[in-house]
């Protein structure tokens, strides 16, 4: 007896109506010719890459092929081999906003503000610094 294992993933509010959860597997349609019309295929999983920061992540940015992550208070940046390094301290608790033009990484801190300089075509090695002007007011965001 063929039982049905392709269908439709739904809970109801009411687990004696309806509890058909799909967890970290999804559909694959056979071609023409296979036995079943589609078998369900297992997610694939998920591997340790590095640890970043002690704190939560409070933000993440892709610049210059490089990733750069605010952990607590500390902004990092990770490369492709997947080696942390510590740029600075970052103030504040909450979510930061980050946005770049190519040439500086700009992090807004809900007031205090930092920007990441880089050299021209390597954007491991650069500068990073609080913007301090007092004409500067600080960000809560940045687009």
């Amino acid at each position: 007896m063929k039982m049905p294992l392709l269908g439709s993933a739904y809970v109801a509010r009411s687990v004696s109506a309806a509890d058909n959860r799909m967890v970290n597997l999804f559909p694959e349609i056979v071609p023409e010719g296979g036995k079943e019309p589609a078998f369900l295929n297992r997610a694939p999983g998920l591997r340790y890459l590095t640890t970043v920061g002690t704190g939560p992540i409070r933000g993440l940015w892709t610049f210059g092929g490089v990733l750069f992550a605010v952990s607590a208070n500390k902004l990092y940046k990770i490369d492709s081999s997947y080696t942390v390094t510590l740029l600075g301290t970052v103030s504040g608790t909450g979510p930061v906003s980050m946005a770049d033009n190519g040439a500086t990484l700009f992090i807004a801190c809900n007031g205090p503000s930092y920007t990441y300089f880089h050299l021209p075509g390597d954007p491991l090695d650069g500068d990073f610094r609080q913007i301090t002007s007092t004409e500067f007011e600080g960000a809560v965001t940045v687009g």
